[in-house]
């Protein structure tokens, strides 16, 4: 295998840690567009990420920006994370982070797993990893 067609399926995993609303959608973009590629991704959020991962992400900051990007023909928030589903991309939530934000076990998204950081890792094994 050529060195370009290695890295070009070389896995991705993604950190977030930002809880503003277009470094989530950015981040989700980046997987889904590396997902179509039939790279391997493996998501991770933690601190102000977390919401990204919950059943209501509206705790986003800028999380109304959601409604001027899906008027405009750009995918919103709720049609990434259904890529992200299909895709079966697995997405882990910080269990730290959960705990820090005061938020629920019950309101994590569907098929999202919580755990820390040595499952990310171990998940992630191989891969690019990048934080935004």
């Amino acid at each position: 295998m050529a060195v370009d067609e290695a890295r070009q399926k070389q896995g991705l995993g993604l950190i977030l840690l930002s809880g503003d609303y277009a470094r989530v959608h950015f981040g989700f973009s980046l997987a889904a567009g590396a997902a179509a590629l039939g790279r391997n991704v493996v998501i991770f959020a933690s601190a102000a990420a977390c919401p990204a991962l919950m059943r209501d992400w509206s705790a986003l900051d800028g999380a109304g920006r959601d409604k001027d990007a899906c008027a405009k023909g750009v995918a919103g928030l709720d049609e990434l994370r259904d890529a992200l589903s299909l895709f079966d991309i697995p997405m882990i939530l910080c269990e730290a982070g959960l705990k820090m934000a005061d938020l629920m076990p019950q309101d994590v998204l569907p098929g999202v797993r919580i755990g820390g950081i040595a499952g990310f890792l171990e998940a992630s094994q191989g891969c690019q990893i990048v934080s935004i």
